[in-house]
């Protein structure tokens, strides 16, 4: 009540007013630290913005008058108050405008600012000039920095210059800089305030980085801390990275002796906080943080406790381990440049480190370094299911424990002292009311609040180990029980455990099949513009020319699947051809920053051996028309080699015989040897097609390719197709040249396994009837889950846009979700296709084509 009232404004004249003015001056400066304190631990106190905005206002204009005093002690702490207002506000841009009148409106407020900042930066350049150096002595004097030599409130004092008048009103020049330069940085993630910002010309945010005073430097580092962990703030890129920069070196100053120990413990927490978002792990890792933590780590403070020197030991293997486990630095098909396959921190010293860790009394060092040890040691998981089945489950179960979105039940129960019980889990609904009610109300989560009741480092940890064994076909049927959870998480869960928890669902969709049948190219052909859908979530084929829809009652499965290839037309699965052998990692991760280029340096790593290059399935079906044209059609051509034009490995070819036309099938092996496979007739309609590749092995006693047409086989002993499939539809996707003359004409549901199917998986596929035995069962059960709308909800966040976006765009091959997503996202995505971040922009391109 007293900010209001107080008469703030200087009187002309008259020193028995002058002399109550200063006090009231004071007493305002004191009220305002008073209420900031309040406020900044977590007192609500209702105080009317307008009021700081009008004393900001009224000595920005005074300043002119040449016996106008600073007032820096004012100014000072009624940033500090308007600082802690913001910063605990869920919406600044509203606190920032509240209260005032019509005409003073946000822009208002920003210019009254821009003018205290303004005058910041120049008290600040004034006694940067005045002062030399560390001594802290007066090295010149100018006539601003005489006239700043006088007393705060009474121009007409003089002050000495080693006087503790003069010192403290430097600090307060320093505080006013320091908290004007923080409130700065708390507006720039909201949207509607960046770009005011930018137009109205504030310059140079980076001053607070170079005061040096321990309070100033805790309230820089704790900003930057609490910025970090917003997810708004991570849409601002190179905010973001500023941050980075400047934390790293402060952390070189404190190696070098330049900085105090007391804010070390805050400088490491905000890194490591930082060091969640993938921008950020790529950044530490080219800033090489392993060798910085490394002489940190061998020098510990020498004044701090052992119960401190492990704080800050884990507070760095938090920031190592998520530097580890970015897609760039463990996935060997992923890089920017370079080798993929060298791993960052370096295993070679890395892994030492980690296994010294394992034997820790700390459970918490002790967690994060046997995830690491079992992530990075990817030969455990050469086995099959059933063998790493009991790891699997504890790590599942220990993760499902001490989720972030487990962190209202976890705090109810320490709050109701109950540690030792089990918290329940929310129902799915629930959760996506939870996720629903903090979007629209702006709430969010943050690793720092979560830190006393769950893990939400370690919990990074754990779901980035599970996203990677996702992708193995031959896990996917231990995540059963894991969708719901992880739809839980990617709901409740703080931003990057989010992003792994979308992550694994994606992976999860990748090859999507329960058993084990490595489905890896799969086009449905389901609607009339679902042309380049690939349902394996594997490739991105290219479409050249225009293939017809099916005809209205003509296609297969409740009349709609079809595409008829005609001439010009056809589909390329991928620029250098698929071979099943080596199966592109484009899709099987979706680093905000990178591009697709950088998913796909290598081909995917199996877990295990390869596929053998003579193991695979084709299996299509295809309509035979009353009165097919009389010339080939080719089905499947290879991809070019050098001096080597492609070949059509598999198609129809027209005899004539006695005026009549005979159609054979051409199955080109391997040497180039023409292979005549003689069929019964074709009769007019719908025929299932299969080439079963194999050698002879427990499994499958076969050494040879087996051709299926519907009901009827024949088999091609010590014969092979080449393992390499470039183009579908036609024999070349170049009308222009004369060529793309020979389309196959009206197929569907084309799948590629890169594995040897037995005879009762072939005959199912010519019987079946409807789409219940499609192996797309995963997409389904999660389809069925609402994860449509639950993705939804994470678009916030670049990071985790990227893998929200990859999920969904892989649940958009499911025919019945796409007019959901649409619904709920789908003006969202459509802004996405001109994000900054590569990665978004590419998948959200992905989706809408699915979509289409």
């Amino acid at each position: 009540s007293f900010l209001k009232p107080c008469q703030y404004k200087r009187p002309a004249s008259g020193e028995a007013m002058l002399g109550r003015w200063r006090m009231d001056i004071k007493a305002l400066g004191n009220c305002a630290q008073t209420l900031g304190t309040m406020i900044k631990y977590g007192h609500q106190c209702q105080v009317e913005t307008q009021s700081i905005i009008s004393v900001f206002h009224a000595f920005s204009s005074a300043r002119q008058a040449e016996d106008a005093p600073d007032c820096l002690g004012l100014l000072a702490n009624l940033s500090r108050l308007f600082y802690w207002i913001c910063r605990t506000s869920s919406n600044i841009s509203e606190r920032m405008h509240e209260h005032m009148s019509g005409e003073e409106d946000e822009d208002f407020v920003l210019k009254v600012l821009q003018k205290m900042w303004v005058r910041c930066v120049d008290n600040h350049s004034m006694l940067q000039s005045a002062l030399e150096g560390r001594k802290g002595t007066f090295a010149t004097t100018s006539e601003a920095f005489e006239r700043f030599c006088t007393d705060d409130l009474d121009r007409s004092v003089k002050l000495k210059l080693e006087s503790q008048e003069l010192k403290d009103k430097i600090y307060s020049a320093r505080m006013f800089l320091c908290y004007v330069n923080c409130l700065l940085w708390l507006c720039m993630p909201v949207q509607s305030l960046r770009w005011k910002l930018r137009d109205i010309g504030f310059k140079r945010l980076q001053l607070t980085f170079e005061l040096r005073e321990d309070e100033l430097l805790r309230v820089t580092l704790s900003t930057v801390r609490h910025l970090a962990d917003l997810p708004e703030a991570q849409q601002c890129q190179d905010l973001i990275r500023f941050f980075g920069e400047n934390l790293l070196g402060f952390l070189n100053s404190y190696l070098q002796g330049q900085l105090a120990q007391s804010q070390l413990r805050l400088l490491l927490d905000a890194i490591s906080i930082l060091s969640m978002q993938r921008g950020m792990q790529e950044f530490f890792a080219e800033s090489d943080v392993w060798s910085s933590y490394q002489k940190l780590l061998q020098s510990p403070p020498p004044s701090s406790s052992q119960q401190e020197v492990k704080k800050i030991n884990l507070v760095c293997l938090f920031t190592l381990g998520e530097v580890a486990v970015h897609p760039c630095n463990r996935l060997s098909w992923v890089c920017k440049s370079g080798d993929p396959s060298t791993f960052y921190p370096p295993r070679d010293a890395f892994e030492p480190y980690l296994e010294s860790l394992v034997k820790d009394q700390d459970d918490n060092m002790r967690t994060i370094a046997s995830l690491l040890l079992t992530m990075f040691q990817e030969s455990k998981f050469h086995y099959p299911a059933v063998e790493i089945e009991t790891t699997f489950r504890s790590i599942l179960e220990w993760w499902m424990v001490n989720t972030t979105a487990q962190y209202e039940e976890q705090r109810e129960l320490v709050e109701n002292q109950l540690e030792d019980e089990t918290a329940p889990r929310r129902p799915l609904p629930e959760l996506l009311q939870l996720a629903i009610t903090r979007k629209r109300e702006q709430i969010a989560l943050t690793s720092m609040e979560t830190m006393q009741y769950c893990a939400p480092h370690e919990c990074v940890l754990a779901l980035s180990l599970l996203s990677r064994l996702a992708l193995e076909p031959k896990f996917k049927a231990l995540f059963k029980d894991a969708v719901e959870p992880l739809l839980g998480c990617v709901c409740a869960g703080i931003w990057p455990e989010a992003r792994e928890a979308a992550a694994t669902l994606a992976n999860l969709m990748w090859l999507p099949d329960w058993k084990e049948e490595k489905l890896v190219c799969w086009l449905k052909f389901d609607s009339p513009n679902c042309i380049v859908v690939d349902a394996a979530n594997c490739l991105l084929p290219v479409k050249t020319g225009n293939p017809k829809p099916v005809d209205m009652g003509k296609g297969m499965y409740k009349s709609m699947w079809g595409i008829e290839f005609v001439e010009g037309s056809c589909i390329t699965l991928h620029p250098d051809g698929l071979r099943t052998t080596h199966i592109p990692g484009t899709l099987a991760s979706a680093p905000a920053l990178d591009t697709l280029a950088c998913t796909s340096k290598k081909p995917y790593a199996w877990l295990g051996s390869e596929p053998d290059s003579k193991h695979f399935t084709i299996t299509c079906w295809f309509y035979w028309p009353a009165s097919p044209s009389p010339v080939d059609k080719v089905l499947i051509q290879t991809s070019p080699k050098p001096k080597s034009p492609p070949i059509a490995s598999l198609y129809i070819e027209c005899e004539e015989k006695e005026d009549q036309h005979e159609w054979v099938w051409i199955l080109v092996d391997r040497s180039d040897v023409k292979r005549v496979i003689r069929t019964p007739r074709l009769m007019q309609g719908w025929h299932s097609l299969a080439v079963v590749s194999s050698t002879r092995n427990s499994k499958y006693p076969f050494d040879g390719t087996k051709f299926f047409l519907d009901e009827w086989k024949v088999e091609l002993k010590h014969v092979w197709m080449p393992n390499d499939f470039h183009v579908i539809g036609n024999s070349t996707g170049t009308y222009e040249g004369g060529e793309g003359k020979k389309p196959f004409g009206l197929i569907t549901d084309f799948r590629i396994y890169a594995s040897t199917l037995n005879d009762t998986a072939i005959k199912a596929i010519a019987q079946s009837t409807d789409t219940e035995s499609h192996p797309d069962e995963i997409v389904r059960m999660i389809a069925q889950m609402d994860a449509a709308t639950i993705l939804a909800q994470r678009l916030d966040v670049p990071d985790t846009a990227s893998e929200c976006l990859r999920a969904l765009g892989s649940l958009a091959t499911l025919a019945s979700q796409r007019a959901k997503i649409y619904s709920v996202c789908g003006r969202e995505v459509l802004r996405m296709l001109d994000s900054p971040h590569p990665m978004i922009k590419r998948q959200a391109a992905r989706l809408m084509t699915n979509l289409a």
